[in-house]
């Protein structure tokens, strides 16, 4: 795999009984009962796709027996496909959307819906760099740069695989024209970011070792996504 896959899978509305419990039921015990442990139906729903999406490709793309497929957690906590040439994916979903990007190395990807947000927690969180290029930004246009920060930075972090131990103050993400270039003055980052536009309500940021995005993620819905999981088994 020379090029990245980004997937994004639109949930208009939940899942049938029928068809939610007939992928339910398939999954592993540990993966259920997680499931199960949902208060709200939309995290339930929202994790359940997340889980037949990748599910779905690693059948799809490397011929993975759907009934034996495995992961396990780093050191970190990062979920890792089993298997000596297991591709590099990872996940998100917020909202209606659930999103995952594959490569044979290292990958993050963030997804978040636009909500209203106290932005002084941009201080806390954060680069000083990062934050005074947000309060320069003109009012209407502050919420909508607070997301690509936060998506570009929660992409990074997923994709360098330490999650908040690396620190999100630690490193900067700076607009320079249209693209959004990283920082830091304690270490060398390779990473790219790119940004895609699937919908003017969320942002959604993918990061990776490689120049090879595609031009735009692979949408489909979600009712798709559970009729490819179940047509697999």
């Amino acid at each position: 795999m020379t090029k990245l896959e980004v997937h994004a899978a639109y949930l208009e509305q939940p899942l049938s009984s029928a068809v939610y419990n007939d992928c339910l039921i398939s999954l592993p015990k540990h993966k259920l009962d997680r499931i199960h442990k949902f208060r709200k139906k939309d995290d339930a729903q929202r994790t359940l796709l997340a889980e037949l999406l990748i599910r779905s490709l690693a059948v799809q793309r490397w011929g993975l027996d759907p009934r034996k497929i495995d992961f396990y957690m780093d050191p970190f906590g990062k979920p890792h496909l089993w298997g000596k040439q297991a591709p590099c994916y990872n996940l998100s979903h917020s909202g209606q959307w659930i999103v995952c990007v594959l490569h044979t190395s290292a990958v993050g990807i963030d997804v978040q819906q636009i909500l209203p947000v106290d932005l002084g927690i941009a201080a806390k969180y954060f680069s000083p760099e990062e934050y005074e290029d947000l309060k320069v930004k003109p009012e209407d246009e502050q919420l909508d740069y607070f997301y690509m920060l936060w998506t570009g930075k929660e992409s990074l972090i997923k994709a360098d695989g330490r999650g908040m131990a690396m620190g999100l103050n630690h490193f900067s993400i700076r607009q320079q024209g249209q693209f959004m270039k990283l920082r830091s003055k304690s270490a060398a980052y390779d990473w790219r970011l790119r940004h895609y536009d699937i919908d003017d309500q969320y942002k959604l940021c993918v990061c990776a070792k490689t120049d090879a995005f595609p031009e735009k993620p692979v949408v489909v819905s979600g009712e798709a996504v559970a009729a490819a999981y179940l047509s697999n088994l």
